[in-house]
């Protein structure tokens, strides 16, 4: 009876235990069809507080902050500098607002960073963490592909667009 016990034992472990890591490995759907373009990390952190930051950003009450992590041999820093990328955030922001009743006392905090991977992948990441309150409401990071950064306003309109999506 044993010689059966030990190998039936030892086949539940193996089994258990793939079932284990598959669940760990398991990638997360994207929401989005443009989140499956690059590498895309998102988190909701209060979806009650998302819902009145959405309606502060599209009246325009938001406050860009905007950091540039380049590589110590950076390529990319010879044409494209922090006024450029909030540049671009803002012209893709616009697109999003739809009321103009600013108010200078209640806004939606969004900080953004490019971040140059090393010069030799030909790639980075950019970030936009959306606070209200002072309080963390949403987080997105994803990839863009090219150091001539061609990609990048796709990626940050992505960004954006995964955030006034959520419901």
């Amino acid at each position: 009876m044993n010689k059966f016990l030990y190998p039936l034992f030892m086949l539940v472990i193996i089994v258990i235990l793939f079932i284990v890591y598959n669940q760990i490995n398991s990638k997360k759907p994207n929401r989005l069809t443009c989140q499956n373009v690059t590498n895309t990390y998102e988190e909701i952190f209060d979806k009650k507080a998302i819902a009145r930051a959405k309606t502060l950003l599209s009246a325009g009450n938001y406050k860009l902050n905007v950091s540039m992590n380049y590589d110590k041999k950076s390529k990319i820093k010879d044409y494209f500098s922090k006024s450029d990328f909030q540049d671009i955030i803002n012209s893709v922001l616009d697109n999003y607002e739809e009321e103009y009743e600013h108010n200078p006392l209640k806004y939606v905090v969004i900080n953004s960073s490019f971040w140059e991977k090393d010069t030799n992948s030909n790639s980075g990441y950019i970030s936009l963490n959306f606070m209200l309150d002072n309080e963390k409401i949403y987080k997105i990071k994803t990839d863009f592909m090219d150091s001539n950064i061609d990609d990048l306003e796709d990626r940050v309109n992505c960004a954006v667009k995964s955030f006034v999506s959520i419901k």
